[in-house]
């Protein structure tokens, strides 16, 4: 029986003792979920689980921004993202129970279920800083479950509502800074309904602060070199390499801070300069799903118990696909100008810093990353050229912190 993850936060530690049975963790991904069951169900299946906790390195209310923007914008369903502090009772009581099961387990008291999965990520649990309670997305597909199925990528470009919200969701990761989706590609961070609406997941912002990438380099760290080898922070290049492919990443946290984090273990950051020639991010898109069918067909001829070659997609399928996407990105593209104008930019700023001073701060959900993705959106939409928008980027980012 599915219970919200609003309530769930609610719950004292005796109550969360009383009530979860089982715990299950995901497949996918460095920790994955965690599926929390609260009544017996034959094998734990998944899709009977109450609700799902995610663990957070930074602050929930990175998560429950980018929700709200994927649901104006590519009109994504939410997942009730609800934030729990690692070190508050409940939050404490969640990382409680993945030892006892796994101790039970170890030694024969209780066959739980995935029990080297959940000892894999178990550290990933006892060093969060935040747990996520969300809901579970009930008829959910990944797109990387997807397009392994023969025939699943066919069906994913003639599938016009999809390919338009696809096309909506690069602008809604764009203003957000997530390159973790459709910018620098991960087929497992989209998912949808049968319909063609998106859904919320693996969600949140790539707001570096550059403050943070300052602090970093004071403390001897080297993240700045992840951005083009530059010797010190200088702000004019940063607010410049929001434009490049891959060019920049997430501000580093507070414990990884001095650390020499390497830029791989960092997120990507969206790239904003394809938003001035909407047809280009069609391209990308086309170009980055190519490179994945072959990789998957690559990794079938080594092992063919993962099946059978997948077919490529037809010259029509791949035009089917085209003008609905570059669509969404058009239409992205208005939605995010007008939520972040007038009256609605003074509201979604509000919630802004609310979100912030609930759940604290977050090293990479910085106000004036956003505001400069939200002016150069607003430059796209005008028709200005990006090397013009670039500029006015750079000078604005200079005036804001004079003497880097």
């Amino acid at each position: 029986m599915p219970i919200e993850p609003k309530d769930v936060a609610k719950w004292s530690r005796e109550q969360w003792k009383s009530r979860v049975k089982m715990v299950r963790p995901s497949g996918g991904g460095k920790q994955g979920v965690l599926f929390v069951f609260t009544e017996n169900s034959p094998a734990w299946s998944i899709p009977k689980a109450a609700f799902v906790v995610k663990p957070l390195e930074g602050s929930a209310a990175a998560v429950q921004f980018s929700e709200k923007v994927l649901g104006k914008v590519a009109g994504a369903k939410s997942l009730g993202s609800t934030g729990v502090a690692r070190t508050s009772p409940l939050g404490m009581e969640i990382v409680a129970t993945i030892s006892r099961l796994l101790w039970e387990h170890k030694n024969g008291h209780a066959k739980i279920p995935d029990a080297q999965r959940l000892e894999e990520v178990y550290p990933h649990y006892q060093g969060a800083s935040t747990f996520l309670l969300q809901s579970l997305a009930s008829g959910m597909t990944e797109l990387g479950d997807a397009y392994r199925e023969e025939g699943g990528l066919v069906g994913v470009l003639n599938n016009a509502k999809l390919m338009k919200n696809l096309g909506r969701l690069y602008v809604a990761d764009a203003v957000l800074g997530n390159g973790d989706r459709l910018d620098a590609m991960n087929t497992g961070n989209i998912a949808y309904d049968g319909s063609g609406s998106l859904f919320a997941i693996d969600s949140s912002t790539v707001l570096g602060s550059f403050e943070q990438i300052i602090k970093d380099c004071t403390m001897g760290g080297d993240t700045w070199q992840g951005y083009g080898g530059l010797t010190n922070p200088q702000a004019g290049e940063w607010a410049k390499k929001m434009f490049g492919k891959n060019a920049m990443v997430a501000s580093p946290s507070d414990k990884q801070v001095g650390t020499k984090v390497t830029r791989g273990s960092l997120a990507p950051a969206a790239r904003m300069d394809l938003l001035f020639e909407p047809p280009k991010v069609w391209e990308s898109f086309k170009k980055d799903f190519t490179y994945h069918l072959s990789d998957e067909n690559d990794a079938r001829k080594k092992n063919p118990a993962r099946g059978p070659q997948l077919p490529s997609p037809s010259a029509d399928d791949w035009a089917a696909g085209k003008q609905p996407f570059i669509d969404g990105v058009l239409s992205g593209l208005k939605r995010v100008d007008t939520m972040l104008g007038g009256l609605e930019w003074l509201k979604t700023k509000s919630k802004f810093k609310s979100l912030k001073k609930e759940h604290g701060d977050d090293p990479n959900m910085d106000w004036t990353n956003f505001k400069l993705r939200r002016m150069i959106i607003r430059e796209a939409r005008n028709g200005t050229k990006a090397t013009d928008a670039k500029d006015k980027a750079v000078a604005y980012a200079q005036r804001k912190f004079p003497g880097f």
